[in-house]
């Protein structure tokens, strides 16, 4: 086999038959990097759990490598990043969920993590109160150093973002399809103005797919992962704002939800959510504050106090925190040099003094 760059590999890797999330992340706890993937002979690739003869074959034999340098070509034109899942760039959030995708496409140079992550999501045929609901949540979230996560969609997800960029909130769109492509074309000018005001499009396909149904629930998987909280303003019973609602709730994210009118079929997911007590009932931007502990007076006097009650090592660990947004203990550990007994200890004491919380995946962010 010719040697390629990495990220030629790390393409590769979407391209082989029956690789999927699962077993890209077993394939990268064995081999570390694509390049080792591909340059493992055949009786070790065996040896990956789940990995039988076909798929082995499969990464053996894979030489199909003209298109995948096209696409590294097209995505130096358009400003695209490739973030593979072993990249140390790659969300920390997404990255706990077992079905992280193998790698994102990210056009726009701002970052994927910030502490203060916000999905908002609801139906492409909202009503009046809808629009209301959902402008006056995002223009009163403003104050709070927030990034809007939505995905694009007509509806309440053009109304999410269009608002933050009035407010100057950073937001960011998750696509089902290839960045070659605005869908719908008519937000075309929304994706430019979005890119254009530090914000970014993010989606794990390709140039040339299309945005075909299948990849919806996919595209929805990543909403959920990349936020803190996931805000549903308006949403029937049936619909992408509820199975990204359940996916929320599944990764152990703080679900919202505006409660409506009963005899509203377009609140009937919102009610669903709430009476089942997968979501929180909220009703103005004051709850999601209270939710999220974002209220600023607190926030400020604790930013300003916490270092002075805390020893030194604890220090380091917080301004890490700071800096970082969410992080794996892992992370941690690299970071500070500490052995993985003590920074357990470390972050226990963090923890039960109310300083730290606790998240999926062995991570953690300040609270």
């Amino acid at each position: 086999m010719n040697d390629h760059p990495e990220e030629i590999y790390q393409l590769a890797v979407l391209l082989v038959p029956g690789i999927g999330w699962s077993l890209a992340r077993n394939l990268l706890h064995q081999f570390h990097s694509a390049t080792g993937i591909f340059h493992a002979p055949f009786d070790a690739l065996r040896t990956v759990p789940g990995i039988g003869i076909k798929s082995a074959k499969a990464i053996v034999h894979f030489n199909d490598f003209d298109p995948l340098y096209r696409e590294m070509d097209f995505m130096v034109r358009e400003n695209i990043r490739l973030i593979f899942l072993s990249n140390p760039g790659y969300p920390i959030r997404l990255k706990a969920n077992p079905d992280a995708p193998i790698a994102l496409f990210v056009k726009g140079d701002g970052p994927l993590e910030h502490r203060r992550m916000i999905g908002v999501v609801g139906t492409r045929k909202n009503s009046v109160e809808g629009l209301e609901l959902c402008e006056r949540l995002v223009t009163d979230l403003a104050p709070h150093h927030i990034v809007i996560i939505s995905g694009l969609a007509y509806g309440i997800d053009a109304i999410a973002h269009s608002t933050a960029l009035k407010h100057g909130i950073s937001t960011t769109a998750v696509v089902a399809h290839g960045l070659d492509r605005t869908y719908p074309f008519r937000h075309r000018k929304l994706a430019n103005d979005m890119l254009h005001s530090g914000g970014q499009i993010i989606s794990e396909c390709m140039s040339g797919v299309l945005p075909n149904r299948e990849n919806f629930p996919k595209r929805n998987r990543i909403v959920a992962g990349l936020v803190d909280a996931l805000i549903v303003i308006q949403s029937p019973i049936a619909g992408g704002s509820m199975i990204t609602a359940d996916m929320a709730f599944g990764y152990n994210r703080e679900v919202m939800a505006f409660p409506g009118s009963v005899s509203d079929p377009l609140f009937g997911g919102n009610h669903s959510l709430i009476k089942s007590n997968r979501a929180h009932l909220i009703e103005s931007s004051d709850d999601v504050v209270r939710i999220m502990n974002y209220d600023l007076v607190k926030s400020n006097k604790a930013q300003q106090t916490l270092l002075l009650d805390l020893r030194e090592e604890l220090i380091e660990i917080v301004q890490l925190l700071r800096n970082h947004g969410t992080m794996e203990i892992d992370a941690l550990i690299r970071m500070t040099g500490r052995s993985p007994a003590k920074m357990a200890e470390l972050m226990f004491e963090l923890e039960i003094n109310d300083h730290v919380r606790s998240l999926p995946g062995k991570c953690y962010r300040l609270k």
